[in-house]
């Protein structure tokens, strides 16, 4: 069910239990882990998020699903992200609203007399990105490939 969030160990409880002894469920998720910090994903350009810092405060907004928050929060370890926020921390995950209200919030509270909120999503889900951002008010852009993103970036006006 979209919006309703789930740990990373029970989402690995929920797709091995059909197939595996149950008393897998950890060794699974603690090898999930630990394969996700030998192979990190390719992730956007350092550099070019720092040159935006100082136009926007950049977010994460991120469903957690087999990899643990902790996991994620090392590989983006120096990135000059205001808050992030992840579904397993929330409770819920994309596309639900409070996702996506917490920035919101965030944003607000750094500059209380911001009026009209300039908020982008940048997601590569049709459902869970896209739609979810547009229902609670942030304009969107769907990428394909980090190149894509690093593409927008450097010629966006935001």
């Amino acid at each position: 069910m979209w919006g309703t969030a789930v740990t990373p160990l029970l989402a690995v409880r929920q797709l091995i239990e059909p197939y595996l002894d149950p008393t897998m469920t950890y060794e699974v998720y603690f090898r999930l882990q630990r394969l996700a910090r030998r192979y990190p994903p390719t992730i956007v350009n350092r550099e070019l998020l720092e040159s935006l810092r100082g136009r926007s405060a950049l977010y994460l907004i991120s469903n957690t699903n087999f990899i643990s928050s902790e996991v994620i929060r090392e590989w983006l370890s120096g990135y000059p992200f205001a808050k992030m926020f992840f579904s397993n921390e929330v409770g819920v995950s994309k596309p639900h609203r409070d996702m996506f209200s917490g920035v919101i919030f965030h944003a607000r509270e750094i500059q209380p007399t911001l009026g009209n909120l300039n908020l982008i999503h940048v997601g590569d889900n049709d459902v869970c990105d896209i739609e979810g951002a547009k229902a609670a008010g942030f304009s969107t852009f769907k990428v394909e490939s980090p190149k894509d993103t690093e593409r927008w970036l450097k010629e966006s006006r935001w």
